[in-house]
């Protein structure tokens, strides 16, 4: 699906295991690999469905993150 999609695998397992939320260009290209129309993907959404945003501790934890994101993968190659 992500071949026909033309996403990167990994972006669309994390997608629809919900450990992502597809961008609007993603959930476009996902309903034309699935030939319906986008509006049938967001069929019965609402507001309410909306998770509330994270909550950050300080501006240098959008990078921390990153950097142990970037660290993780590097261990686990090793």
């Amino acid at each position: 699906m992500s071949e026909a999609a033309e996403i990167d695998e990994s972006t669309y397992r994390k997608i629809e295991l919900g450990q992502r939320n597809p961008n609007l260009h993603n959930m476009i290209r996902i309903a034309d690999a699935l030939g319906v129309d986008l509006a049938v993907l967001t069929e019965g959404l609402n507001a309410d469905m909306v998770p509330p945003p994270r909550e950050r501790t300080s501006p240098r934890e959008p990078l921390e993150e990153l950097k142990r994101k970037r660290d993780a993968k590097r261990r686990a190659r090793a």
